[in-house]
């Protein structure tokens, strides 16, 4: 396989308890977390150098998690390969609704499909967590309870199928 298309679905909180702050400042969190049906599209491709396109606005190198995704991915899989990636946003940015987390996992995924599994579920889990406290649970999906910071995940049975309504809110310029 050469080339591979992956889903990265949006999540909601469902419920967000703070439960304390670490000393690193990341809080401690009880979430009940759900994948959405709403998702960007990222097409993977095996290449010599890693590049990532993102028609319509994204970053495009480093300042994107999906690109820093892909470098942790090959530094520890060890892999002297890239990947082309194409970035298709279908979650709207800095919405909450955790795009970019979705990205990095649908990466870190991804990758380890189109390279024969490089990396054992724990080691994708480690990489996660090192992208952000979202990142585990977007590589899981479903229905969960997030605590700690995010990365412990308990499933929960799935919600009674409904529709959601995201409103977002243009933000006046700055004067």
């Amino acid at each position: 396989m050469t080339e591979l298309t992956v889903l990265a679905h949006a999540k909601c909180n469902w419920t967000l308890r703070v439960t304390g702050r670490r000393a690193d400042g990341y809080h401690t969190l009880h979430t009940e977390m759900q994948s959405l049906s709403l998702a960007d599209r990222l097409r993977l491709q095996k290449a010599d150098r890693l590049t990532l396109h993102c028609p319509g606005g994204a970053p495009q190198g480093e300042e994107n998690l999906a690109y820093r995704a892909a470098e942790r991915f090959f530094a520890a899989a060890g892999l002297p390969g890239g990947a082309a990636i194409e970035l298709q946003k279908g979650i709207p940015m800095a919405a909450g609704l955790g795009g970019g987390s979705a990205d990095a996992a649908g990466v870190l995924w991804g990758l380890n499909r189109l390279y024969d599994r490089p990396l054992a579920d724990d080691a994708l889990d480690r990489l996660a967590l090192s992208l952000g406290a979202d990142v585990p649970f977007c590589l899981h999906g479903g229905a969960m309870l997030a605590e700690g910071i995010g990365e412990q995940l308990t499933p929960l049975p799935p919600p009674p199928p409904c529709a959601l309504v995201i409103l977002l809110f243009a933000q006046k310029p700055s004067t």
